[in-house]
């Protein structure tokens, strides 16, 4: 029993229950009013649903932790699913149908608000910057006419350096490539050859007698 003792602590746990489960579908509509603002494709739905699944089994557990200690009861469960029904019997399309104008409204501002930036981006590109770019087109081309005959010349230049290096080049490689290394001495052919030790000896002791 409750404190006052006249309504049964079952029935305040049940009631309770129904709360959670309107809060449920009023969460659930939350995903909803969500896709509606931004659509969104068929991978982001199944992770909303898995969401707000994990969601309910925390809430759903929470309430048994807190009204039952954490002991499952049909009850709580039956009174879930009741506020569900009642949330989606009675609000579920109010809430929706106000969800869905609020959207177009705001949608309608969005739009109203781009049309007046895009329309004076155009007139700030009309006014501002086409002229600009023909002004810069037209000074680029007024000196790519000045400075051709430049160009010209100084390309001939470059040409001319570049064909008289390639020149001194080869002459360098075909002069060094030329050059050959000094002869060896010459050696007279009829050069006489040293006699023997012994005819030495034997030309001194003839001598002398």
């Amino acid at each position: 029993m409750s404190p006052g003792g006249l309504i049964p602590t079952q029935v305040i746990s049940f009631l309770w229950s129904v709360a959670v489960g309107a809060g449920l579908g009023l969460l659930y509509d939350a995903f909803r009013i969500l896709r509606l603002a931004l659509p969104s494709p068929g991978p982001v739905v199944a992770a909303q649903d898995i969401l707000f699944g994990l969601i309910a089994a925390i809430v759903s557990f929470g309430v048994m932790l807190t009204v039952t200690e954490g002991k499952l009861r049909l009850f709580l469960l039956i009174g879930e699913a009741v506020g569900w029904a009642l949330y989606y019997g009675a609000l579920s399309s109010a809430v929706m149908a106000a969800a869905e104008f609020i959207i177009a409204v705001v949608r309608s501002i969005i739009g109203f608000i781009w049309g007046i930036v895009y329309g004076l981006g155009q007139f700030f590109h009309r006014i501002f910057i086409q002229p600009a770019l023909a002004l810069v087109a037209f000074i680029r081309a007024q000196l790519s006419r000045l400075l051709a005959p430049v160009k010209q010349r100084t390309r001939q230049h470059w040409h001319r350096a570049r064909n008289r290096g390639q020149h001194f080049g080869r002459q360098m490689r075909s002069t060094l490539s030329l050059k050959k290394p000094d002869p060896a001495p010459n050696i007279p052919k009829n050069r006489p050859k040293p006699l023997p030790k012994k005819n030495k000896l034997a030309n001194k002791q003839g001598n002398s007698v």
